[in-house]
């Protein structure tokens, strides 16, 4: 079984929803979701739009920028009352599908025992079954992610409430995009009988019947109406917890799969950003050792295995812009724009992607006169390894 999903390319707009469940693949089922383009330090984005599709255009720089090796890091929220299984659904996503999973609790406690300064008051706090204050929750997971370097992330138990959401949208607005929010709905009998049962072997000082109701007091009182504002936003998947945990799990599966399908174009952009603006060291970082290719410009060789000729390929582009400069003379860039992009979810650790390339040549002289030159249809297959996407084959053919 694979999952398949229709995007459209917009200027300055998020993944409009997370709670839509993907559905197996038929010749014509599609869903709509919005890739958001990453940003380029020295180009701007507009859009226009058809009555099929709707196609971005980059009014390119005058000269290459440095590309990104990765994409922004995006977010999924994961809430629920304690003991409704975030973190057993989230050890699982970790395991399929290369998550990294940051919990709010663990990463308090670890810092409670490190001999932080702060761990009288944490425990102090978690003790109570109170919210610790914001500053030092959001700085823990903000450290935990840039250690990391991961691009996408589970945040179990955060944001517990409004002082949470605001200091979350302060500090990290700009360093990561918010997917959505996973919510497991228990029942509070059962919440309690899970925690009992966990109290005896867990070790934790808040796993006994005192702290177990403060914290079911504060999850209804302050947890809940931030659900209801993402709700509000159409940002909110309602999973019933109560059933056994892979049943739980295939619910969950179905729906992160549009955030790894948008994770994987976004990698493609960024791969097609390299190509555009001529920076290897990115092109390199996106693509497996032995990628294997076919395309018009191999033509003879067959399918072609390795770096080599993609990296001649570089280094005939970047020594034309030298010799092109060094001679007082213009040095066009060729901008690639995704046209109808498809993908397909072959398993959780491989994607396709297929979709017609625009490629456009905008003179230096004059940045504005973006017009598209030729078009081609791709196809590229990638593989998550270590956390990360890297693209081990293509096809290029003329349109």
């Amino acid at each position: 079984m694979y999952f398949v999903y229709r995007y459209r390319l917009v200027a300055a707009s998020g993944f409009t929803l997370l709670a839509a469940a993907a559905t197996a693949s038929t010749a014509n089922t599609e869903t709509a979701y919005v890739y958001n383009a990453p940003s380029r330090s020295a180009s701007t984005t507009t859009s226009t739009s058809s009555s099929n599709d709707t196609a971005s255009t980059s009014t390119p720089s005058p000269v290459p920028t440095t590309v990104a090796h990765t994409p922004t890091p995006r977010i999924i929220f994961v809430l629920g009352g304690p003991g409704a299984g975030k973190g057993t659904q989230c050890g699982k996503l970790v395991k399929e599908y290369g998550f990294v999973h940051l919990s709010a609790g663990d990463l308090l406690r670890d810092e409670r025992d490190s001999g932080s300064p702060d761990g009288e008051m944490i425990e102090n706090f978690i003790r109570e079954g109170k919210i610790v204050p914001v500053e030092v929750t959001i700085n823990l997971i903000r450290k935990a992610m840039n250690r990391s370097g991961a691009t996408k992330f589970l945040i179990d138990g955060f944001p517990r409430n409004f002082n949470n959401l605001e200091g979350w949208n302060s500090v990290m607005k700009d360093q990561a995009i918010v997917d959505g929010v996973l919510f497991y709905e228990v029942d509070e009998d059962v919440l309690v009988k899970r925690l009992l049962k966990r109290a005896e072997t867990s070790g934790r000082s808040d796993d006994n019947i005192d702290s177990i109701l403060k914290r079911l007091h504060t999850y209804n009182q302050s947890t809940v109406p931030v659900l209801e504002h993402f709700s509000k936003q159409g940002k909110v998947t309602r999973i019933f917890g109560g059933d056994p945990v892979d049943v739980v799990f295939s619910r969950t599966s179905a729906a992160v799969e549009p955030v790894i399908t948008n994770e994987v174009l976004g990698y493609n952009r960024l791969l097609l950003d390299a190509i555009s603006y001529g920076d290897w060291s990115a092109y390199e970082a996106l693509t497996d050792l032995e990628v294997t290719c076919f395309e018009p410009e191999a033509s003879g060789l067959g399918l072609v295995k390795g770096y080599e000729f993609h990296k001649n390929v570089f280094e005939a582009s970047s020594k034309a812009r030298a010799e092109a400069t060094a001679a007082g003379k213009s040095s066009p860039l060729f901008i690639s724009t995704m046209h109808q992009p498809e993908v397909r979810l072959l398993g959780p650790k491989h994607a396709l992607i297929t979709y017609t390339r625009l490629i456009s040549s905008s003179d230096n002289t004059n940045a504005t006169s973006n017009v598209p030159v030729t078009r081609v249809n791709e196809s590229r297959v990638w593989k998550l390894s270590n956390g990360k996407w890297k693209m081990i084959h293509f096809h290029r053919s003329k349109c």
